[in-house]
């Protein structure tokens, strides 16, 4: 017998996939690594294959990470790179996506046998231990770390936390509990670590964006009962432009942010451009959202029984006022009011185009998104939004001055109803019909499909985050550093009260209204900084000095017009009768100055 033709398809397949396999694994042997300078560390060399590669390094703790060289490394193959740099002392070989470099075994002379010591290194994998982590003014590893921080990294973030960035912190930093207010987009957001350190300070960690200090609140919320009084301003983020979130837990990790980081720290860092050829990327995503699980409620006969014994226990008669839905409403009709107001199918498009790429002296990348999202209740609402990132890296012949500017820009545009049709999801399921039969809205009764006439909320919020790094090493060891950061925030939103929404019979009785809302948030820092890093022998010190002078400004305006006598005149307010308003201003000034000294032996922190 021949083998089945499953089989044989089979069979072709895993044998396509494994070429495949090491055709990719051959391109990414054969990969071009660009890396010069002079005096660099074996460890600063690693983490620049990283980046131009997908290969991590795995190590263990007698391989000398901070031994220094010089290197002139122009697209050359991965494999003359790792025998440059590792000859003599050092073998490595490929491991699947890790290079496990190991130390040469000298032949030892024949010799009573020693005993290492109880506290003899052992092989570990560098992966884990040498990963680079964020911290306050710098970066470190987890070999050297003595706070606690999370890291959380790009391939957690992006298409994994809808439209607000704070979403994809839930339930990957332990300690860290992130609640949801509601389940619409710009909603605000609760995020506590480490459990209620304040009564009345609040719990909102500090927010640092690129070196920026960020507002997570949109004060006011513009004027929308579903936002409330404390919207999101990470709402107006986008989460594919993030390269990585760390959070500073403890008073050892924060205490250099001084008062600010008395709830912890949570630093955002957006992606850079990296060393190599042009890279483009497109990706276009689509999908839908639904009600995941809805509640279980009372059919009619149920229901209606429900209320009779209510009222009977109370001991109240029921009449047409108190009790309509058992007198006056159809006893056999029935309308499922989840169905009806959150049942609907939501749609969700996203589009991110980026080019990216540089040389060993200069990195750029550039991207672009579009996003279009409706909800599942009835009629057209929804938010729009698009936006671009910038971040360009520039670096002298010599290596040693380096220019970063990284910026982005966010314009959203939000159309929402005046209230939240989930609230109204337990509606007697014998309420007369909303519609009538000539197909008007039905005024009878407290109608929730008037709310797609009125009132209505629609708001334009655009977010500007910008910042230029500036560095030069001035003598060897000593660096000189400033981060210049500015963010500005604003929205504008105008909430309609039609004249529509009333009854036909009783509108020539009632006014229009419409409800403006402004709000500006502007945020500015300066950081200058100065770092010395000296290593002698097996000791290694690190100095850290510098100050910051922080600013930020708040203004909210609110303009309210009654009175208006046609719908068509609503967004005009010299038509209104009757024109208020209120003004509130808030500023904030903040300087400190800051030191940092870490001191450590071959891989033992000794102080910090």
């Amino acid at each position: 017998m021949g083998m089945p033709e499953r089989a044989k398809c089979s069979t072709l397949f895993l044998l396509l996939y494994t070429c495949c396999l090491l055709q990719v694994h051959a391109q990414q042997e054969q990969a071009g690594i660009s890396v010069s300078g002079r005096q660099l560390s074996l460890q600063y060399i690693f983490t620049r294959i990283q980046e131009q590669t997908d290969y991590y390094f795995s190590y263990g703790a007698d391989i000398d990470i901070t031994r220094t060289m010089d290197v002139n490394f122009k697209q050359t193959p991965l494999r003359t790179v790792l025998n440059t740099i590792l000859k003599k002392d050092y073998a490595w070989q490929f491991d699947g996506r890790s290079i496990n470099v190991r130390k040469i075994r000298q032949t030892p002379i024949p010799g009573p046998a020693d005993k290492p010591p109880p506290d003899t290194p052992r092989l570990i994998q560098g992966k884990a231990l040498d990963e680079t982590v964020i911290i306050a003014y710098g970066t470190t590893t987890q070999r050297f770390n003595t706070g606690n921080v999370t890291a959380i990294k790009a391939g957690s973030i992006g298409g994994q936390s809808g439209t607000n960035l704070l979403l994809a912190l839930q339930g990957r930093v332990p300690g860290l509990l992130v609640t949801q207010t509601g389940g619409i987009g710009g909603m605000a957001m609760k995020v506590q670590l480490r459990g209620q350190n304040s009564l009345e300070n609040g719990t909102q960690p500090l927010f640092i964006i690129d070196g920026i200090p960020y507002n997570p609140t949109l004060s006011g919320g513009l004027g929308s009962q579903i936002w409330g009084e404390k919207a999101s301003a990470f709402n107006f983020i986008n989460p594919e432009d993030v390269e990585s979130i760390d959070v500073l837990k403890d008073a050892d990790a924060t205490a250099i942010y001084g008062s600010r980081g008395a709830n912890g720290v949570i630093l955002i860092n957006t992606r850079k451009g990296k060393a190599g050829k042009t890279l483009l990327r497109f990706n276009i995503t689509t999908g839908m959202t639904h009600t995941a699980r809805s509640v279980r409620l009372l059919n009619t006969t149920a229901y209606l029984e429900m209320r009779n014994e209510a009222f009977r226990n109370d001991g109240v008669t029921p009449t047409e006022r108190n009790a309509p839905d058992l007198l006056k409403w159809n006893p056999e009709r029935y309308t499922d009011w989840q169905k009806e107001l959150i049942g609907g199918t939501g749609n969700i498009t996203s589009t991110q185009a980026s080019i990216s790429g540089g040389s060993n002296n200069y990195q750029y990348l550039l991207s672009g998104h579009y996003r279009r999202e409706t909800m599942v209740f009835p009629g057209s609402f929804g938010d729009t939004r698009g936006g671009i990132h910038f971040s360009t890296n520039a670096n002298s012949t010599d290596q040693r001055f380096t220019a970063t500017f990284t910026g982005s820009f966010l314009a959203d545009k939000t159309t929402l109803p005046g209230f939240d049709f989930t609230s109204r999801i337990m509606l007697p399921p014998n309420t007369p019909p909303a519609y009538l039969e000539d197909g008007s809205l039905n005024y009878s009764w407290l109608n929730p499909y008037i709310g797609l006439i009125g009132p209505l909320f629609n708001a334009d919020v655009k977010n500007l985050l910008a910042n230029i790094g500036l560095q030069y090493q001035l003598l060897p060891g000593l660096i000189l550093k400033t981060n210049i950061g500015y963010n500005w925030l604003t929205g504008r939103s105008i909430s309609l009260t039609p004249l529509a929404i009333y009854a036909p019979a009783i509108r020539n009785t009632r006014t229009g209204s419409s409800q403006h809302f402004h709000y500006e948030g502007s945020s500015r820092i300066i950081e200058p900084q100065a770092t010395y890093t000296l290593n002698k022998h097996d000791w290694h010190l690190q100095l850290l000095a510098g100050g910051t002078l922080q600013g930020y400004n708040e203004n909210r305006d609110a303009l309210y017009a009654d009175g208006f006598k046609d719908d068509a005149l609503l967004r005009n307010i010299y038509y209104a009768d009757t024109v208020y308003g209120k003004t509130e201003l808030s500023a904030y000034r903040y300087l400190a100055l800051f030191g940092r000294m870490g001191i450590h032996y071959k891989t033992a922190i000794c102080s910090t």
